[in-house]
Parts: structure tokens; sequence; C-alpha cells
């Protein structure tokens, strides 16, 4: 594959994706192989638009318990 198909890694005060520095990290895991690229695991922090601000738009969003479909519950191990 061409180089440039493949996103751009640079270890520099941080982590830098394609340009752009990646913040509030809480894991990296990179693992190299024989093949000449490297296939790197990142898990970091952030908050989700229309997930983790459902308190400020509830009128926007509603969830409802996995165990309720249209208004009933549905038991443990029942099936429908």
């Amino acid at each position: 594959m061409k180089d440039d198909y493949f996103n751009e890694i640079r270890i520099d005060n941080g982590l830098i994706v394609n340009g752009k520095e990646l913040k509030h990290l809480k894991n990296i895991e990179i693992k190299s192989g024989l093949d000449n690229l490297s296939e790197i695991t990142v898990t970091f922090y952030g908050k989700i638009d229309g997930l983790d601000n459902l308190k400020e738009n509830k009128e926007l969003y509603s969830f409802k318990h996995s165990g309720e479909i249209n208004g009933t519950s549905i038991k443990r191990g029942e099936i429908r």
C-alpha cells in the first residue's frame, strides 16, 4: 500500500496522529511487526456529544433501561 494510506504517528512530547496531538490519554499499546507497520491501540478520555451532555439537553435525548420495551418491563430470562 502507499505510505499516505496509513496514519502518520509521532511520539514527541505526546502522541501526534496526522499532525494533531491526542490529549487526555489513558493507555497506549504499540505492537511492531516485521512488515514495517505498527498496530497502535489508544485509550483516551473524551466527552461524546449526545451521550455525555444529556443533562444539558434533556428535551433532545431520552434512553430507556434495557429491560423496558414500550413501557413494559422484561424479566430476566423472559423471551419475547
